[in-house]
């Protein structure tokens, strides 16, 4: 028996798709056999690539590999040797092919997903945030900002946090830190963003952003800090990372404000940080992590933050 599925159900899925027993071709077997051999290997390959990780791709990719084997299973498999001969009898080998079908199109859909992403976060279209230093003491400010962004993203990704706020702090430190935008540019972009996305979709983008900057590094510890706090159940069975980033927005005058939002989130984290290392206002001019005047004065800045 090949591994998902007997010979006797190849055997049937070979009567259907090659018309022995009705006038046209039937796929219902041959849907079986994918289902029970591919499903949990495209699951775990979603799970392994970070642009697909807890995406909710895996049903998409099973319909496009669905379609491509009912399209190529008579002449890339069955009949490929000689249209006119007798049938590849190899289950084994089908099974094999079936795999290598089935990963080049997870291959593809990953690849067209990154590019999707990257349209919203192009970091490499960006300019660098740090001039080419031109002296020893260019190369000197250049290390203390690079030391200073890189333990603030650290605390902030290893935080308790609420991971909506915690993604939101990220995504501003990525736009700030290539240059993108200002702090108070880069909110109206985020949530052009990512308001109509769900958190786990916000995370995926954020991890192929950050992997563009070489000095920032996610370990897999905060890593799995994020996915865990992404799989807390939300409202009923919803988790977090099923939810979309806007339904956190908090009101303004009656009114949905993501804007005002990201800046008083950002602002309490940036209080965290300094409290945690304690930076100066000239850390923050350096870092890009200055604080909203207006919230400091409406005392918005400084709250401790709730446990996810």
């Amino acid at each position: 028996m090949a591994s998902g599925f007997t010979v006797e159900e190849f055997n049937i899925m070979v009567d259907e798709v090659l018309c022995k027993n009705s006038e046209e071709s039937v796929f219902d077997m041959l849907a079986e056999i994918a289902e029970k051999t591919l499903r949990n290997s495209v699951y775990a390959w979603c799970m392994q690539d970070s642009r697909l990780r807890g995406r909710d791709y895996e049903g998409d990719i099973m319909q496009k590999i669905h379609l491509r084997l009912k399209k190529t299973v008579v002449d890339y498999f069955l009949l490929r040797d000689d249209i006119d001969g007798p049938y590849n009898n190899d289950p084994e080998g089908f099974r094999a092919w079936m795999f290598t079908v089935a990963n080049n199109i997870k291959k593809d859909f990953a690849e067209s997903v990154g590019k999707e992403d990257s349209r919203l976060i192009n970091l490499e279209d960006c300019p660098p945030h740090i001039p080419a230093p031109e002296s020893s003491h260019d190369i000197e400010e250049r290390d203390e900002h690079r030391e200073i962004l890189k333990k603030a993203f650290s605390i902030v990704l290893s935080s308790d946090v609420k991971v909506y706020k915690v993604l939101t702090w990220v995504a501003q430190f990525l736009f700030v830190a290539s240059d993108y935008s200002t702090k108070i540019e880069s909110s109206e972009v985020i949530v052009d963003a990512f308001q109509n996305k769900t958190l786990y979709d916000m995370y995926s983008i954020i991890l192929d952003a950050s992997s563009k900057i070489p000095w920032i590094v996610v370990t897999e510890e905060q890593n799995q800090r994020i996915v865990t706090a992404l799989q807390k159940k939300y409202r009923g069975d919803v988790t977090y990372g099923q939810t979309k980033y806007s339904t956190f927005f908090m009101k303004n005058k009656g009114k949905v404000d993501g804007k005002k939002s990201i800046s008083d989130w950002s602002n309490r984290i940036n209080d965290i940080i300094r409290r945690k290392t304690g930076l100066t206002a000239e850390n923050d001019r350096k870092s890009g992590m200055q604080t909203d005047e207006n919230a400091i004065a409406n005392g918005k800045c400084g709250e401790e933050e709730e446990k996810k």
